[in-house]
């Protein structure tokens, strides 16, 4: 007896509705892998926030220093010349273990940047893709527009545990920059480039959060890109403004 098989029609029809399911489908798939590569992210910047505040608690409250960065970026790791403000070796190293190409760098569309066939070769020893909001308070204010040329207002003093800050001050997040006034040329966790929506923060408290576009400030400068963080007088999910200071206007760079 011979089997019957499947007539054009009816193959058709089974390829159309595979063809249909996976239009479906995909669109959620993309958006589970994409919540969790944003989970990863927050864990990692809490294992960062453990690092931190035990070398702050090994080095008189105070967060790792990267020394001056009038020559470094917020997310340098190291000059290539001052091997104490080094913070592969005095800070990831000793703290965080020998994780750096894996810890060190956000899993979102960032991760790109350690594609072998595009990364600068900058990213395999001084940048990472986690911003370090560490800044230094002295004469290196021309690089931020954050308090910057604005009588009663500074940057957040976080170089120690114990500086008296407000705790929930972001002090490592996901690198977000882009061309000044572009946002469709930015860069984040989840655009590359593109209209970043946000980005993973994790506050000197060590609580770890997802911050909207709405809420990013301006507060670095340099060679024509635009680097940001949380406005810290950004409003809670409440409705309720952090802070007590305005915000700056942004100031004339020069």
């Amino acid at each position: 007896m011979t089997k019957k098989g499947f007539t054009l029609i009816e193959l058709l029809v089974v390829i159309s509705i595979i063809a249909l399911l996976m239009a479906i489908l995909m669109p959620a798939l993309t958006k589970v892998r994409e919540q969790a590569r944003t989970v990863v992210c927050a864990s990692k910047l809490r294992q960062i926030h453990i690092g931190s505040v035990a070398y702050s608690n090994d080095n008189d409250y105070a967060f790792p220093d990267r020394g001056k960065l009038d020559a470094l970026y917020p997310h340098s790791l190291w000059d290539g010349v001052e091997e104490h403000t080094n913070l592969n070796e005095i800070f990831v190293r000793a703290y965080l273990g020998d994780s750096r190409d894996d810890i060190m760098f956000c899993p979102g569309e960032l991760r790109r940047w350690k594609d072998p066939a595009d990364v600068s070769t900058s990213y395999n020893t001084l940048l990472c893709t986690y911003q370090y909001f560490n800044t230094p308070q002295k004469d290196y204010a021309r690089y931020r527009w954050h308090g910057y040329g604005v009588e009663g207002y500074e940057m957040p003093n976080i170089s120690k545990s114990t500086s008296g800050t407000d705790p929930r001050t972001a002090l490592w997040g996901c690198l977000t920059y882009g061309s000044v006034g572009k946002r469709d040329l930015m860069y984040g966790h989840d655009q590359y480039p593109g209209p970043v929506e946000g980005m993973n923060v994790v506050s000197i408290s060590g609580v770890t959060e997802w911050v909207e576009y709405e809420n990013f400030e301006a507060y670095w400068y340099s060679g024509g890109l635009d680097f940001y963080w949380p406005n810290p007088e950004r409003k809670e999910t409440n409705g309720s403004q952090r802070g007590k200071q305005p915000r700056p206007p942004r100031p004339p760079r020069g």
